[in-house]
């Protein structure tokens, strides 16, 4: 009981590490399956709104929150004194899908965005009780958007691609709560602190300020055996993209389930 409980503990070095038994490592792999509400993407669509408009033909262009997946290998460990936690995930595969609607004249056309998304996550977190710690993070997080448009004529406009480099640096709290001596229910909360690089294909970089946000996520964590266990939950984040040359500030949304499957040793 006291060895399952010790190991129960482990489940928090996904999203939100606590403490370990000494000089413990874990690997595995881990997704988020979420509805994305892009900023770059919704930061697109009201420049080309703007740029057609401008240019003498009055156009309605909507951007929709996509849904999709990042999924990618995590690993972690856990210093001797189970005092100070480390973890790290490359969430290198996704797919997502944007739903658009744009009408030009009163006449529909077809404004086809694609977008590609990949994150790096790191973690450091510090153990103030059984129950409690602190954690500081870093998130490098890109995403690239290549635009077309297709008019009822056949005719088209390439609207390039563009993309975003996001360095987002956390700090937050987290707690956990065992629920039997194989399952626990575990939580965080933290502020989020951006800063963004925006370029195109033409290689112009773009004035983007630095925000803030937030995050949030609540979990339940299964063990199926003294070395394997289950995580799934719910996921949040949210910052501030705002370009100043376009004049366009815009959020960038982020909210799924998170699935991951984890062996330790």
């Amino acid at each position: 009981m006291k060895k399952r409980k010790s190991i129960l503990i482990l489940l928090l070095l996904i999203a939100f590490p606590i403490y370990l038994n000494a000089g413990t490592f874990m690997f595995g792999v881990k997704s988020w399956y979420a509805q994305w509400d892009s900023g770059l993407g919704k930061t697109l669509g009201g420049y080309f709104h703007d740029y057609l408009e401008a240019s003498g033909t009055p156009n309605t262009t909507t951007i929709k929150p996509g849904n999709g997946y990042l999924a990618g290998p995590l690993i972690g460990y856990q210093t001797e004194d189970r005092k100070i936690s480390f973890s790290a995930a490359a969430m290198v595969f996704s797919s997502f899908s944007q739903e658009t609607e744009f009408k030009v004249s009163g006449d529909s056309a077809d404004l086809q965005l694609n977008l590609e998304r990949k994150d790096l996550d790191f973690s450091m977190s510090y153990s103030l009780t059984d129950y409690l710690k602190i954690f500081f993070g870093y998130k490098f997080m890109y995403s690239k958007a290549d635009l077309k448009f297709v008019f009822s004529d056949g005719s088209e406009l390439d609207g390039g691609w563009y993309q975003a480099s996001n360095s987002i640096y956390s700090i937050g709290a987290g707690t956990v709560y065992p629920l039997t001596d194989r399952t626990l229910l575990s939580g965080q909360i933290g502020m989020l602190f951006v800063k963004t690089k925006f370029e195109s294909k033409y290689g112009t970089t773009y004035d983007v300020e630095n925000s803030t946000g937030y995050t949030a996520e609540i979990a339940f964590n299964y063990l199926i055996s003294e070395s394997i266990f289950l995580q799934a939950g719910l996921k949040y984040q949210t910052f501030t993209f705002k370009n100043n040359d376009w004049g366009t500030n815009e959020k960038d949304s982020f909210m799924g389930i998170t699935l991951a499957a984890i062996y330790m040793w």
